[in-house]
């Protein structure tokens, strides 16, 4: 956990992720609710948990390559988190196919 985060917010995050994903099951379009589910969790994800952390596991190599697939890849610009850039990297060295 980052620091001066409390057990009891840690844990209240990570309650109102879990259902925010259990939504995602009943959902008629599954890959829009997915990148919502990702885009509304990482933040307060990232907020509580440090790095290698929770957040940093939604958007994974399998998470570039589901935008890229599904026609909507999302340019988010720099990132000073190195997991994520090395999740990026990955992504579009698969999709090139280098």
């Amino acid at each position: 956990m980052n620091p001066g985060i409390t057990l009891a917010e840690a844990d209240q995050t990570l309650r109102d992720a879990e259902i925010r994903w259990s939504n995602t099951l009943g959902a008629p379009d599954r890959y829009r609710a997915y990148m919502d589910a990702v885009h509304e969790t990482y933040f307060p994800l990232k907020q509580v948990f440090s790095v290698p952390d929770v957040a940093a596991g939604l958007r994974s190599a399998a998470y570039w390559n589901l935008l890229a697939i599904g026609g909507r890849y999302v340019e988010f610009g720099v990132t000073s988190d190195p997991a994520v850039a090395a999740n990026m990297a990955t992504a579009t060295v698969e999709q090139s196919g280098s």
